[in-house]
């Protein structure tokens, strides 16, 4: 990002679906110059979400799958879970995935045990994405909806993404 880098270490084992898919996108250059479009900074819940190019939160590559749910995660309120600052989930709607967005969850998130996990993040991606938060939030209203998202104040766009070994 123009913040800074933030590299992930993905986990085939966790969601193999979800990490084939974010490879096989990241090397048709389908996140690059894409913004992150929705930016939280509750107490309890601490996400910054990319991976929609149109920006809206409804965009896609055009697929969708079911990959695995969380396991092993502690117990929260409310029957959630914990998602632990520094992993990298994907985003589910019910029943699948959205197909490319994914959640950078920079603080301990408490949310239901639905978004599978594919992987971290490096700990020098954590300093990129606190000043990310530090920039504020804005209320939004998502094109076409009445629904409002809170995203980062400063935009945020994924300048490039690349595959390493």
């Amino acid at each position: 990002t123009e913040h800074g880098t933030i590299p992930l270490v993905l986990d085939r084992a966790k969601s193999p679906c979800a990490v084939r898919a974010l490879l096989f996108l990241a090397t048709k250059k389908y996140f690059d110059s894409s913004p992150c479009h929705r930016l939280v900074v509750a107490v309890r819940y601490k996400v910054l979400q990319c991976g929609d190019p149109s920006g809206t939160g409804w965009g896609g590559p055009g697929f969708t799958f079911k990959d695995k749910p969380p396991t092993g995660l502690q117990p929260a309120r409310d029957g959630k879970v914990v998602y632990p600052a520094g992993t990298v989930a994907m985003a589910e709607m019910p029943g699948s995935s959205y197909g490319s967005q994914f959640l950078l969850i920079y603080g301990d998130t408490e949310m239901p045990a639905s978004d599978p996990i594919v992987g971290t993040y490096r700990e020098t991606g954590q300093a990129t994405l606190d000043a990310i938060a530090a920039g504020g939030v804005e209320q939004a209203t998502i094109p076409g909806t009445s629904l409002r998202i809170t995203r980062p104040k400063t935009p945020v766009v994924i300048q490039s993404a690349t595959v390493a070994a």
